[in-house]
């Protein structure tokens, strides 16, 4: 009976340690799958990091390339004709514009409201309602320039502008498509508020007529 006991306990005690050592290769086995699958999610995080960059990129390279192809019609400066009409002077100021783009600007529609007068050293800048774009649609190439309507700046409002009792504040406003079919989906619009102040005279034919300083200030201005 002691023979028996004695062969029970050891065969006990070796159970115990191969138990142990069983245990320790299964915990040995966790902490590798532990550290395999951190590396497996830092390759994939990784990866995510790298496809999202290269995504950004082609993003950012599609963008650039459709900035260079695609028609840029922006605001260039004011025209200013003078004119006489039995006896009556006037100044007849029209926005320019001009296709700094790559490509022709077509459909392209021009609007402008009404001349708003502030007090000559006036900060404030009035809010213009857009009216609805109207008339015939034009067509713009690259490096080309075009007048948008005139407005006439005549009697008393004249008087006042010359004596730098006012200024004009004015917007303009245009609309334009692009001819490639693949990124010209959608139209393109420059808006753009100015104002307007005398900057002295200038003869024609023996007559004074006045300068006009423009200068985009802040207020309806976008390019999309």
């Amino acid at each position: 009976m002691a023979k028996w006991a004695k062969k029970m306990y050891y065969a006990t005690g070796a159970t115990v340690i191969l138990t142990l050592f069983a245990l320790f290769a299964i915990v040995r086995t966790l902490h590798h799958t532990r550290r395999a699958a951190d590396y497996t999610k830092g390759m994939l995080d990784q990866a995510i990091i790298t496809t999202s960059a290269a995504i950004e990129a082609n993003k950012t390279t599609r963008l650039v390339g459709q900035a260079q192809i695609r028609p840029w019609v922006l605001y260039k400066g004011i025209l200013a004709n003078p004119e006489e009409k039995m006896g009556t002077r006037s100044v007849n100021i029209s926005f320019m514009w001009k296709n700094f783009g790559g490509t022709p600007a077509i459909k392209m529609q021009m609007q402008t409201e009404d001349f708003k007068f502030v007090p000559f050293n006036s900060k404030n800048i009035p809010t213009f309602k857009l009216s609805p774009f109207t008339g015939a649609e034009s067509v713009l190439g690259p490096t080309d320039e075009v007048n948008g309507w005139a407005k006439s700046l005549s009697g008393d409002e004249l008087q006042k502008f010359i004596n730098n009792e006012i200024a004009i504040i004015w917007y303009g406003c245009l609309r334009y498509y692009g001819t490639n079919d693949l990124i010209d989906t959608d139209s393109y619009e420059t808006e753009v508020t100015i104002r307007i102040k005398f900057a002295g005279f200038f003869e024609v034919e023996g007559k004074k007529y006045p300068k006009l300083f423009d200068e985009v200030v802040e207020g309806q201005n976008k390019t999309v």
